[in-house]
């Protein structure tokens, strides 16, 4: 499986580590015999629907919110810091999913995904707007979703994989990532001693939230579509 290669090669090098402190840089210097190894555990853990339990870790690091406004008065933005391994893992499955229901996604939920962003939505619009009879006209509904990602239920993102005939095994994993998920605040560089179990949502900062969140989006878009 050549995939943990790949993805290694795409894994960030940046100074922020998890809670178990492996940084991306010791990931891509590996010797020969991990290398090898590492295909094998990962594939392991899918097939068993498993994910390990440092893997339901993370760290919670509050930033500066750089879009703080009159509206937005909140002066952090949460980001989780996970396992550096874990990641490379959750790059896999991410990729897995997404092969499987790229052919079965519309375009609305496009900004969530890689290589797709807001001005796409604009141009979709506007063609539209365009298209549409001139004795006719033409509504728009826009949504902002605050805390999107905080809003994922796990049984939701089960329900809709199914639906899309996401395999079972890939499934399981994910319920498992996003079950009994606990993390620890960081603050001043320094851990809290106790962790919160989080209930719901994908973590933010976590490679599968943005693919959970269209998964989950998906029939929602589906629905509306139908709308005359």
């Amino acid at each position: 499986m050549a995939e943990p290669g790949r993805t290694l090669r795409l894994l960030l090098l940046g100074p922020a580590p998890g809670p178990d402190g492996i940084r991306g840089e010791a990931l891509r210097h590996l010797g020969r015999v991990a290398r090898r190894a590492v295909p094998w555990l990962f594939d392991s853990r899918l097939r068993a629907g498993a994910a390990p339990r440092n893997r339901r870790r993370g760290a919670l690091l509050l930033l500066p919110n750089p879009e703080r406004t009159a509206s937005n008065r909140d002066p952090h933005r949460p980001v989780t810091l996970g396992s550096c391994p874990s990641k490379l893992m959750e790059r896999i499955s991410a990729t897995r999913i997404r092969d499987v229901i790229e052919s079965q996604l519309t375009l609305q939920p496009s900004g969530f995904l890689p290589g797709n962003s807001t001005p796409d939505q604009l141009l979709h619009l506007r063609a539209a707007m365009h298209r549409n009879a001139p004795q006719h006209r033409t509504a728009a509904v826009f949504v902002d979703h605050a805390n999107a990602f905080g809003t994922v239920g796990p049984d939701a993102v089960i329900l809709e994989m199914r639906r899309l005939s996401i395999p079972n095994r890939i499934a399981r994993w994910s319920a498992a990532c996003l079950n009994n998920t606990s993390a620890v605040v960081c603050i001043d560089k320094k851990l809290t001693p106790s962790s919160r179990t989080l209930t719901r949502g994908a973590p933010q900062g976590t490679v599968p939230s943005p693919i959970m969140f269209v998964v989950v989006m998906q029939s929602r878009c589906s629905c509306s579509s139908k709308v005359p």
